[in-house]
């Protein structure tokens, strides 16, 4: 895992959001662990060579976060996802992913009308 400084960007409905500092996880070693077993986790970006839809699952984290999915930095699902889930899957195909842990209620206030929209 590599720590980023330079930001990701991206908007949806108009508004932009950008996560200034984040943790790329691109080997397959990353993004098997993810936020599990970090007490305080660092925002965590993944990313794919092609789209996929393989699901994720929140067994060992210890908080909850919000999962984003991207398509060419396109908004294409996002949602809170709980601690122990199994089997958390997005409405399509995706090549970015970013794990958002909620250390502070900055971040659920941040991202409020995005997750609105994705309400299941």
């Amino acid at each position: 895992m590599k720590k980023k400084k330079d930001g990701l960007k991206f908007k949806f409905n108009g508004k932009s959001y950008v996560i200034a500092d984040y943790t790329l996880c691109k080997s397959l070693f990353s993004k098997i662990i993810g936020i599990m077993f970090k007490k305080n986790p660092k925002p965590l970006l993944f990313i794919f060579d092609k789209p996929t839809n393989i699901s994720i699952h929140s067994f060992f984290c210890r908080k909850k976060f919000i999962a984003i999915w991207l398509l060419k930095n396109r908004v294409i699902d996002a949602r809170i996802v709980m601690p122990w889930k199994l089997n958390i899957v997005p409405r399509e195909k995706f090549d970015k992913l970013l794990e958002l842990p909620f250390n502070d209620t900055t971040e659920i206030i941040k991202f409020s009308s995005l997750l609105e929209r994705f309400k299941y």
